[in-house]
């Protein structure tokens, strides 16, 4: 579900007004808002965009409204339920208005616009709201409610002119599910996978063209590369041009559902296999990133964090344009050297030989790699003890900000044509077995070691540039095989 704003009218001075809900009346409205020319709102319709302005505010039973004539209207959410058959044409429409407009008009918030700016009309048409009365929704919402209308279509990593895009193919996918795609705490969690749309479709849209469903998974899912070739320069509502042109020839052959529909389809869904497996994979994805998170977390300046990032991110995207450093290795090598990179922490080198897929481990790699740089910067000293090593050496003991991880004991065998099993001794604080209430607690008075059997499968091709690239990298299977009671100095 996405927030929706309360709409009725009323009587004023004998004379009956639309009015839509602020929030509770608890504190003053800015002056400037109660005096001076107003601004403008719009129409869109037919393809013309003409201004609406809005008369004052009113008090009912303790809400703050604002009202204007008397306006037959709907929320934005109505696009999955009452407007729902209509959503991909609708939506079309408002990215064709947004580009019509002016930027101070539109206005995106770190490049998203909130939907209680947005209003259907009777006739189809769309009633936009001005910037200052969407500040004012910003002012009297409560936290939820600002992430209901905004803050649930954010996701890490989109290109800055590319936001309103994906804003947009969510929209589509709220239309066909009823739910933001990011809005669960354990996608957003998870590295923002969201449930599939192809798990849905036999329940709520089983007419609906693939080809319609590939755009909205290919706008979610688009690579850094893929939404620069997109976007260029532009500005993130100039953008959706793009988004109008290619949703010109896609169809839409979806009823209209009630709530009370949806919600029996989401119960139906809880029975079934796969989705019971992607939700187990997501809330222990979920927990596994918190607890990295948390483990070796300290008080750091953002600016500090971003320009850590940054570098990273900049060697990256630039190693991108250069032959990888595997070019010249084997598919057994490729493969030792990943695990070597996963316990250097060196995401750059562990994710260079990947084309078209992401390893499992990468996010809890970056998560420690940021705290290890961090605690370099601030305390001169990483808290990582890297598991081969501490072997090695004997276990020896070591300050209880410290944690061991990393792997050993790696073998690499061939199972299969251009596909590789590997089989090591996997080392981390975190224990995969542990429920909610152990993981919260992330600085216990005893900490452990476990040690875990660890398998994965890869996938190579040979590309036509002359080198080996793994193409698909596996969940890996892990079973608990020792916990050691983490030896720390001071105990």
């Amino acid at each position: 579900m996405i927030n929706e704003p309360l709409i009725k009218n009323t009587v004023i001075d004998g004379i009956e007004y639309s009015c839509i809900a602020l929030g509770k009346d608890d504190f003053a409205i800015p002056r400037h808002m109660m005096q001076g020319e107003k601004q403008n709102g719009y129409i869109y319709r037919d393809g013309k965009l003409s201004p609406w302005t809005w008369d004052a505010f009113t008090t009912i039973d303790g809400i703050r409204y604002f009202y204007f004539e008397k306006t037959s209207l709907k929320p934005f959410s109505s696009i999955a339920y009452e407007n729902r058959s209509n959503a991909l044409v609708l939506l079309r429409e408002l990215a064709e208005a947004l580009t019509k407009l002016s930027k101070d008009f539109v206005a995106p918030q770190l490049g998203l616009l909130p939907v209680y700016r947005f209003y259907i009309l009777d006739d189809n048409s769309w009633l936009i709201l001005p910037q200052d009365l969407g500040d004012l929704f910003s002012l009297y919402y409560t936290d939820e409610d600002r992430f209901l209308s905004l803050g649930c279509f954010a996701k890490g990593g989109t290109e800055p002119s590319f936001t309103l895009i994906r804003q947009f193919a969510q929209f589509l996918y709220y239309a066909l599910t009823s739910d933001a795609p990011y809005q669960e705490k354990a996608i957003r969690e998870y590295n923002y996978t969201e449930f599939p749309l192809s798990e849905y479709k036999s329940y709520l849209f089983p007419k609906l063209d693939d080809k319609t469903i590939g755009f909205i998974d290919f706008c979610l899912h688009a690579s850094s590369k893929d939404m620069r070739k997109i976007n260029g320069n532009k500005k993130p509502e100039e953008n959706l041009e793009w988004f109008v042109e290619k949703t010109a020839s896609l169809s839409w052959d979806v009823e209209n559902k009630s709530k009370d529909e949806y919600k029996k389809v989401k119960e139906e869904l809880k029975n079934n296999g796969s989705v019971q497996k992607f939700m187990q994979k997501t809330e222990q994805g979920a927990k596994r990133n918190n607890f990295w998170r948390k483990k070796g977390s300290v008080i750091i300046a953002i600016t500090a964090t971003v320009i850590i990032v940054g570098a990273f991110l900049f060697s990256y995207i630039s190693n991108l344009l250069e032959p990888p450093y595997t070019k010249d290795m084997e598919p057994t090598e490729i493969i030792y050297a990943f695990y070597e990179a996963q316990n250097e922490l060196n995401v750059s080198d562990m994710t260079a030989a990947l084309k078209g897929c992401k390893a499992p481990q990468e996010s809890e790699v970056l998560n420690l790699f940021v705290n290890k740089q961090t605690r370099m910067a601030y305390e001169q000293f990483s808290p990582v003890v890297r598991a081969d090593e501490w072997v090695n050496e004997g276990k020896p003991s070591f300050n209880s900000t410290m944690f061991v991880y990393g792997n050993s004991d790696v073998v690499v065998t061939e199972i299969g044509e251009n596909k590789y099993q590997a089989k090591l001794k996997y080392y981390s604080p975190y224990d995969y077995n542990a429920d909610e209430s152990t993981l919260n607690n992330a600085a216990q008075s005893e900490a452990f070691t476990y040690v875990y059997d660890f398998t994965q499968e890869f996938e190579l091709a040979y590309n036509k540039r002359g080198w080996w690239n793994i193409v698909n990298v596996t969940d890996p299977e892990i079973s608990l095989i020792e916990i050691i009671k983490t030896p720390y100095l001071d105990k």
